[in-house]
């Protein structure tokens, strides 16, 4: 099970995973896309016009039935165009799903390590996300490497280190104004 999970607009790429979802070579696949928003319809003629099988289109789900599919996939895929962060890949990674994510959204520096926990990709190029995707579907021993390497890296990502590392911060601005003002006073 390939889950992807966003808001149907343009900017977040699921046309592109749609297209390469066309190219991969699996029977025993599905794709779940979980979201809404105006590209609904659009996503859904892509499916129909190009015959797509296995692949699912659910509209928004709240919270508890989310982490359901989360629960119950195989693999994440984040095709956005761009994103300041994306948050799905933090949820991701705390279910313990291998990813493979665009390159434009910046959670991805951060949360993604190429053959470690999965792959980021250069969404506009369409056949490096094919191929990254039907490898691991080949490969269920990866998959499951990934998975709890995704597990591992997350635990960084806790409220409380979170809270630590922005208190940390904000410790070194006081500091180094302090130090800035100090020296001020002696030049």
């Amino acid at each position: 099970v390939i889950l992807a999970v966003g808001q149907f607009i343009h900017r977040k790429g699921f046309d592109i995973l749609l297209d390469v979802w066309s190219k991969i070579e699996t029977k025993n696949a599905c794709l779940i896309i979980i979201g809404s928003g105006p590209e609904s319809r659009f996503y859904q003629e892509i499916i129909s016009n190009n015959q797509l099988k296995n692949v699912t289109l659910i509209d928004f789900l709240e919270k508890q039935r989310l982490c359901e599919f989360y629960q119950l996939s195989d693999l994440f895929v984040f095709p956005t165009r761009y994103d300041i962060w994306g948050l799905v890949l933090n949820e991701a990674l705390a279910f313990g799903l291998p990813v493979i994510s665009s390159k434009q959204a910046a959670s991805s520096w951060d949360l993604v390590v190429d053959e470690k926990n999965g792959f980021m990709v250069d969404i506009s190029r369409q056949e490096e996300l094919t191929c990254r995707l039907q490898s691991l579907l080949d490969n269920p021993e990866l998959l499951k490497i990934y998975s709890q390497n995704s597990l591992d890296m997350i635990q960084n990502y806790t409220i409380e280190n979170m809270a630590q590392r922005h208190m940390d911060i904000f410790e070194e601005i006081v500091m180094q104004s302090k130090f800035n003002t100090g020296r001020e006073k002696n030049i």
